[in-house]
């Protein structure tokens, strides 16, 4: 993950969040994993629903959560550790 600060003036920033896939990769895989262990899934047996099929009705709602989770706590480690004043 890479946070790129660009100063637009002398009261205003933007700053730039690159994610990038080996980021998140691993937890989702582990929470899709847990998920499989006790969705129940009408016409197979809790626990044993295909990954595919798990991943196909989870995969998208899972990842958002995730990347939304990570952007959030890097930008405030980030602006804590760089002493940023903000208003708003």
């Amino acid at each position: 993950m890479n946070i790129t600060k660009e100063n637009v003036d002398n009261l205003n920033a933007v700053l730039k969040v690159t994610v990038e896939k080996a980021d998140y990769a691993e937890k989702v895989e582990k929470i899709l994993r847990d998920y499989r262990r006790t969705a129940s899934v009408k016409g197979f047996r809790q626990g044993n629903a295909p990954m595919g099929m798990i991943r196909r009705m989870y995969y998208v709602p899972i990842l958002a959560d995730e990347v939304n989770k990570l952007v959030s706590e890097t930008l405030v480690d980030y602006i804590g550790k760089e002493e940023i004043r903000i208003l708003g």
